[in-house]
């Protein structure tokens, strides 16, 4: 891993090159700034605070809607495990409840043996009973299904594409800024006011695909996710970082809560309404061959033939005598992947200066990030929890 010294980055910016600015891109802004550097072009991505690092597990849909769709639903996935095999510690399956559709068996079927879902991972029709916090499920919800998805952690997706791009040449830099005038881009340090000018062939342009939700404390359970379709109303429910998320599809996303209510009288839900990126979509468009090309160079390396869960326990092996629980290293791994190992190291340096394993952990991973996730070494209100 190459480490990302501020102070280095910013000597090795180079005025007579001409960058495509990248000004607090989303994933797919920086996607397409590792496309830019594989056909050679200098890229400089500005964040003006921290780099996001709070974990965003999303929800990805594939179930088809209809036989027509089943086609499209499985190159979705495809493209999923694409994704999935470079960083696989990012992607974790999860069982989607689908309500309210009368899907026949031999349609589920056919879903599961082309999604290549077998054994356990194979689609179950369910009778629900009443889920914790909703009150009595409404009759023509109680039939549905079970069906195997992924979730995907769309923030440390974005730092591990980040660390390709500043792998690869390109700059990253957070707390920065900067105008462009005359293809000349005035790059500023919010950190210490220094300024330098850089060569700019332009700005790539935000387009954030941005959802409305409703958000509520009423979570049934870790991962929920349940899918409601009643004539044209299709209602989404998903645990949104600990909390419940609604979301409406169409024009009456605003609207969720009264959609949720109306449909399930007496659940009560009473959200505040929020909006939130919609970037996690980009995973089951075409995968870019800049993408594909990483390969072996991934930080996932050679390992990821094993299945994640058999990393993280030889991992977590080696990490327990620090006094960490099998549930916080597990969110560690899923969070770091293979570098977990270069933690389990600092933690156990640590060890010589204190026996309080949240805290031996907590500097441990504040180590690592200062050091390959440009973390700067004061205090702020995104430090990673344990």
């Amino acid at each position: 891993m190459k480490e990302t010294h501020r102070e280095e980055i910013w000597r090795e910016i180079k005025p007579d090159t001409r960058y495509l600015v990248y000004p607090g891109p989303d994933l797919e802004g920086i996607v397409h700034a590792v496309a830019e550097q594989s056909v050679g072009h200098g890229v400089l991505i500005l964040y003006p605070e921290d780099i996001p690092r709070e974990d965003d597990w999303r929800h990805l849909s594939t179930l088809p809607d209809s036989l027509a769709a089943i086609p499209l639903g499985i190159i979705r996935r495809r493209r999923l495990s694409e994704w999935a095999m470079l960083w696989p510690h990012l992607f974790r399956p999860v069982k989607s409840v689908y309500a309210g559709e009368a899907k026949p068996a031999w349609f589920m079927k056919i879903t599961d043996l082309l999604a290549g879902n077998d054994f356990q991972k194979k689609s179950a029709r369910v009778k629900l009973d009443d889920i914790p916090g909703f009150g009595r499920i409404p009759e023509k919800y109680s039939e549905a299904w079970l069906f195997q998805e992924m979730m995907v952690n769309v923030t440390r997706l974005r730092m591990e594409l980040l660390k390709v791009v500043h792998k690869r040449g390109g700059t990253v830099i957070n707390f920065a800024g900067g105008t462009m005038k005359d293809n000349q881009f005035r790059l500023e340090d919010h950190i210490s006011g220094g300024r330098i000018n850089a060569g700019c062939r332009g700005l790539y342009p935000v387009r954030k695909q941005m959802l409305r939700i409703c958000i509520s404390d009423r979570l049934p359970w870790n991962e929920f996710s349940m899918h409601l379709v009643s004539g044209k109303n299709r209602l989404t429910l998903f645990d949104h970082n600990g909390r419940l998320g609604i979301l409406s599809a169409g024009k009456q996303a605003s609207a969720c809560n009264g959609l949720f209510n109306k449909e399930w009288p007496g659940a009560g839900i009473t959200p505040e309404i929020r909006t939130i990126s919609d970037e996690a979509g980009i995973l089951v468009k075409r995968v870019p061959p800049a993408i594909k090309s990483l390969g072996s160079g991934s930080p996932a390396g050679s390992e990821e033939v094993r299945p994640v869960e058999d990393l993280m326990e030889s991992a977590f092996d080696l990490a327990k005598q620090t006094g960490i629980g099998f549930r916080d290293f597990m969110a560690i791994y899923y969070r770091y992947g293979n570098p977990t190992e270069q933690i389990t190291e600092n933690a156990y340096a640590m060890m010589a200066m204190s026996r309080n394993s949240a805290r031996i952990w907590h500097d441990a991973i504040r180590e690592y990030e200062m050091k390959y996730e440009w973390r700067l070494p004061f205090e702020d209100k995104n430090i990673c929890k344990t």
